[in-house]
């Protein structure tokens, strides 16, 4: 099935994909609410950048979730909805039909995307297609032709948008590329599909019925992952409010308690309580963190720091932030146990020593490196 599945297929869904977190960048940029996390697109954008003949499989899974750990995953639902919602100082400069068609054009390929990674699953794992064949290889050829058209038609769009955004364009060293006309040519030969009304290839003994049937069982089973999802997100929201409801609760009852407790009853014991105090927050600094949840301790010190600095300096940008994602990310893999040894990571020389000529890194340093440590000293070891 090299129709389904070969790198010129994976290489443009993954291409695509890639425009699609840089026009997340370029929209989520004017949004101050999200400038200290603006870094997790970057992330996203420069991980998926390197997709040279990446198999389908791979980037067409991208489409419904990009997942590397809790703290770093992304529905593209909600990348294409953010193109959507993008407010009039998005910086797209388009018409609003351009950027309309934008929306639909990103949501009609992620369903194609979605559509032929199930094709090449389907076809990898040797799943009989009966006697509709034939039919299989059509449909698919022809969607995938689809995927190659539609890429060219946002190809034009987001050219449009890199022309007015040089700063980001030389940032990522952004290249807009889709299949030349002799490779799609080319495509089709492998394919070997004929480009004939899909009535003529329907098996003799099709029947409309049949059809009914077969789209009638396709939304009972779309319904019945969507009710899935649904139940997944109420549990996981269900279980927030029960955390946050205790630790409310617990707040409470310790204010309580220290109101009720009289001098005459604390002094005595006031020695004691302190050192169990010290010695109750000394374990907890002590208690060691997995790689997902130094992950997340990093993560949260990335919001101070960027909140801190950017009280402090006018144009401190989440690219200065000694902790951004694509850091913190090498900081796991490497399983660094001091601030000094994140300052000799390879990302940390190249982003904040060159790329950022050390901006605001002695206050950033001041602040916050022996907070670094104290986390990195917490990395269970192996």
């Amino acid at each position: 099935m090299n129709h389904i599945n070969n790198p010129l297929l994976g290489r443009q869904i993954g291409e695509t994909y890639k425009w699609l977190c840089f026009l997340n960048y370029i929209c989520l940029k004017s949004d101050k609410s999200f400038a200290s996390r603006l870094d997790d697109i970057q992330y996203l954008l420069e991980t998926v950048s390197s997709n040279k003949d990446r198999d389908i499989s791979e980037t067409a899974g991208w489409w419904e979730r990009y997942y590397e750990n809790k703290d770093c995953n992304e529905y593209a639902t909600n990348l294409i909805k953010n193109i959507r919602n993008a407010g009039r100082e998005n910086r797209f400069n388009l018409s609003p039909h351009k950027r309309k068609s934008l929306s639909f054009y990103f949501a009609e390929f992620r369903g194609l995307a979605i559509s032929l990674r199930s094709a090449r699953d389907s076809a990898e794992h040797h799943v009989s297609q009966g006697e509709s064949r034939d039919l299989f290889i059509s449909l698919y050829g022809a969607v995938a032709l689809r995927i190659f058209e539609i890429s060219k038609l946002l190809g034009s769009l987001v050219e449009e948008i890199a022309l007015s955004n040089p700063d980001e364009v030389a940032r990522f060293q952004l290249r807009i590329v889709t299949a030349s006309e002799s490779e799609i040519e080319h495509y089709k030969e492998l394919s070997q599909i004929a480009l004939a009304p899909i009535s003529t290839l329907l098996p003799t003994d099709y029947r409309r019925e049949d059809s009914i049937d077969e789209s009638a069982r396709a939304i009972t089973d779309l319904l019945d992952e969507s009710e899935g999802r649904i139940r997944e997100q109420y549990e996981a929201l269900r279980e927030e409010i029960l955390v946050g409801m205790d630790k409310s609760r617990q707040e409470i009852i310790n204010a309580m308690n220290q109101l009720s407790a009289s001098p005459q009853r604390i002094a005595p014991q006031d020695n004691e309580d302190t050192s169990r105090f010290v010695n109750n927050s000394a374990e907890s600094r002590e208690t060691p963190l997995s790689r997902d949840q130094l992950f997340s301790e990093l993560l949260d010190l990335r919001g101070k720091i960027y909140s801190d600095m950017a009280s402090k300096f006018d144009g401190f940008e989440h690219w200065h932030n000694i902790l951004q994602k694509p850091i913190i990310a090498e900081i796991c893999r490497s399983g660094c146990q001091t601030y000094e040894s994140v300052k000799e990571l390879p990302g940390f020389r190249s982003r904040i020593i060159q790329g950022n000529n050390s901006y605001a890194l002695k206050e950033q340093e001041r602040g916050y490196a022996q907070s670094i440590d104290q986390i990195l000293s917490r990395l269970e070891r192996v």
